[in-house]
C-alpha cells in the first residue's frame, strides 16, 4: 500500500515537474520574442501551407524562437489550419502569440495604387501590372468577364467605364479578378448618390451618361470646363448634330501613334462621333465623379463647339459654325504655320 502511494507520489512529482518546465519552455517561447530589437520580415504564406509548414518558415526566417511552440499554442487556440495566407511583413521582436494572431486576423501587407481619370482598360491593366499586382492582360480579361458584367447589372461588353478612379489599398496577393471586382463596386458605391440626385429628372440612360462623362473626362483637363463641354454634347444632342469628338475617334481606331489625322476622321467605327450620330455604344474610359455629376447636370448655354487655345486643355467656345472656324484659325492652324 505504501509503495503505491510512494509510486503514485513520484509520479505525480514528475508531471508537476514536467507541466511546470513546459510552461516555463511554453511562456519563454510564446512571450519571448526571436529578437529584441525590431526586425521587420516579409513572408509569404502560400495557400495550403500546413500550420508546421508555416512554423518552421517562420523560423527559418528568424521570426519566432520555435516552430514546435508555434505549432502548440496553434492547437491551444484551436486554429490549427485557419491561418491565411498572404504576404505578411512580421516582426521578430513581437512575441509568438502576436505573431499567431496576425496569421489568424489575416493582417495582411496592403498595397497602394492610383487609378486617375480617363484611364481605358488597357491602360488601367498597365499601371496594376507596374505597381506589382497582376499582369495586364488577365486584368483585360477580367474586366470581360460576363459573369462579372451580367453581377453589376453593366449594360456593356465589359467593365469599360466602369472602373473607379481611385487610390486603392490591396493585398499583394490580389488577384486580378479580385481587383477589378473591387473597381466596379467602388464605381457604384461612389456614383450611387448622384445618380439618386438626378435620376427623377434625367434625359439620358445610366450607361449613356457614364459614355458622356467618359468623353467630357477626355476632352478636357480642367474641371472648370466639364459642365460647359456637357453643355456642348447636350445642346448638339438635340439639334440631332454629330458629337465630332476626337477623343471617341481615336478609341476607336485599332493603332493610334498620338497624332489624329484627317483620314482618321474617316474611319469606319460605331466610336467615329464624325460619322455616326449619337452617342457612341459605351464609355471610351473610366470617368471621375466630377464628371459625371455634369453629364448629368451641364451648364446652361447655347454653345455648339469649342477647340483646345493652349496645351494647358483650355478652350474657347463658340455658338455658330463661323465662330468655331475663326477660332480654329486663330487657335489651331497659325500655331501650326508658325
Amino acid at each position: 500500500m505504501n509503495t503505491i502511494k510512494r509510486t503514485t507520489g513520484v509520479i505525480s512529482a514528475i508531471l508537476f515537474a514536467f507541466l511546470g518546465f513546459s510552461g516555463v519552455y511554453l511562456y519563454n517561447a510564446g512571450f519571448k520574442p526571436a529578437s529584441y530589437t525590431p526586425s521587420k520580415v516579409k513572408v509569404r504564406i502560400k495557400s495550403g501551407m500546413t500550420t508546421g509548414q508555416i512554423a518552421e518558415l517562420l523560423e527559418n526566417r528568424k521570426v519566432i524562437r520555435s516552430k514546435n511552440a508555434f505549432v502548440v499554442l496553434a492547437k491551444i487556440y484551436g486554429k490549427t489550419g485557419q491561418l491565411k495566407a498572404g504576404v505578411y511583413e512580421l516582426d521578430g521582436s513581437k512575441t509568438l502569440i502576436k505573431i499567431l494572431k496576425s496569421l489568424l486576423y489575416g493582417n495582411i501587407m496592403l498595397r497602394h495604387v492610383t487609378v486617375p481619370e480617363g484611364l481605358t482598360i488597357r491602360q488601367t491593366a498597365e499601371i496594376m501590372a507596374k505597381a506589382g499586382f497582376c499582369d495586364a492582360q488577365p486584368f483585360v480579361d477580367a474586366a470581360k468577364d460576363k459573369k462579372l458584367i451580367e453581377r453589376f447589372k453593366i449594360n456593356g461588353r465589359d467593365a469599360e467605364g466602369y472602373l473607379m478612379p481611385e487610390t486603392y489599398l490591396f493585398p499583394q496577393e490580389a488577384s486580378a479578378k479580385e481587383i477589378v471586382t473591387m473597381m466596379i463596386a467602388t464605381f457604384f458605391k461612389k456614383v450611387e448618390p448622384i445618380r439618386m440626385k438626378y435620376r427623377p429628372g434625367a434625359i439620358l440612360e445610366f450607361k449613356d451618361v457614364i459614355t458622356m462623362a467618359s468623353i467630357i473626362e477626355k476632352e478636357t483637363g480642367s474641371r472648370q470646363e466639364y459642365k460647359i463641354i456637357a453643355s456642348v454634347f447636350h445642346n448638339r444632342l438635340k439639334k440631332d448634330m454629330r458629337l465630332q469628338a476626337d477623343p471617341t475617334v481615336i478609341y476607336g481606331l485599332p493603332a493610334f501613334d498620338g497624332n489624329l489625322r484627317k483620314k482618321d476622321l474617316r474611319y469606319d467605327s460605331p466610336y467615329n462621333t464624325y460619322r455616326y450620330k449619337g452617342l457612341p455604344p459605351g464609355p471610351i474610359a473610366s470617368p471621375g465623379l466630377a464628371a459625371i455629376e455634369a453629364a448629368y447636370n451641364p451648364n446652361d448655354s447655347t454653345y455648339l463647339y469649342f477647340v483646345a487655345m493652349n496645351k494647358n486643355g483650355r478652350h474657347y467656345f463658340s455658338r455658330t459654325l463661323k465662330e468655331h472656324n475663326r477660332a480654329v484659325t486663330k487657335y489651331q492652324l497659325r500655331g501650326k504655320r508658325k
